[in-house]
C-alpha cells in the first residue's frame, strides 16, 4: 500500500507541477494578441489534461488512504499479546469453510501458539499458527503456557485440543508477525 501511496503522491506532484508550469507560461506571455490566444489555448488543453489526471490521481490517493484502514476482501486483522509464547487473536469472522480438527497445542515458529494437527491434509504435520477469538484467555508467562477458548476447558501446551477452524493463507492474516510466519506452513488456523 505504501508503494501505491508513494506512486500516487509522486504522480500528483508531477501533475501539479505541470499544471503550475502551464499556468505560469500563460501568465508570463506578454506577446501580441495572436500569440496570447495561442498560448492561452495550449494551457487550456494542458489544464484539461491535468485536471483529468489530477482527479484520477486524487481518487487513487484517497482510495489508498482508506484501504489502509480497511481490510482487503478475504483477509482478517489479527493482533498479538504476550512475548513467549505469543497469542494471535482476531475479532473478525473469517470467510471460508469451517471444519473440525484435532491436534496438539504447541509453541510454533516465532514463539506463537500453533496447532500441530493429527493427520493433517496432505500428510503435512507442521505446526500452523493458531488465531484465537479475542475473548480467549491465555497464560503466556509465569506458569505453563495455555489457552482457554470461550466456553471450553483450558488446554496446556503439549495437550490435545479439538477446534472448529477456517484455514487461511498466512498472507491473508493482516498484522501477523513475520516471526510467526517463518515455519514451513503456508496457512494458519482461525478458530471459530
Amino acid at each position: 500500500m505504501n508503494r501505491r501511496r508513494a506512486a500516487g503522491t509522486t504522480a500528483l506532484a508531477a501533475v501539479l507541477t505541470l499544471g503550475t508550469l502551464g499556468t505560469l507560461s500563460a501568465c508570463s506571455d506578454d506577446s501580441d494578441t495572436a500569440d496570447s490566444a495561442d498560448s492561452t489555448a495550449a494551457p487550456e488543453t494542458v489544464t484539461e489534461t491535468v485536471t483529468t489526471e489530477a482527479s484520477e490521481t486524487a481518487g487513487t490517493s484517497e482510495t489508498s488512504e482508506t484501504s489502509e484502514t480497511q481490510v482487503p476482501e478475504g483477509h482478517i486483522t489479527v493482533s498479538t499479546s504476550g512475548s513467549g509464547p505469543t497469542a494471535i487473536t482476531t475479532e473478525d469472522t473469517p470467510e471460508g469453510e469451517t471444519y473440525g480438527t484435532s491436534g496438539t497445542l504447541v509453541v510454533g515458529p516465532g514463539s506463537c501458539f500453533a496447532l500441530k494437527e493429527f493427520g493433517n491434509r496432505g500428510g503435512d504435520n507442521t505446526p500452523r499458527p493458531l488465531v484465537l477469538p479475542v475473548d480467549s484467555e491465555f497464560v503466556t508467562q509465569g506458569g505453563r503456557p495455555s489457552v482457554t477458548l470461550p466456553d471450553k476447558d483450558t488446554v496446556y501446551v503439549g495437550e490435545n485440543m479439538d477446534v472448529d477452524v477456517v484455514s487461511m493463507k498466512l498472507s491473508e492474516l493482516d498484522g501477523l508477525p513475520d516471526a510467526c510466519a517463518r515455519g514451513a506452513s503456508q496457512t494458519g488456523l482461525v478458530v471459530n
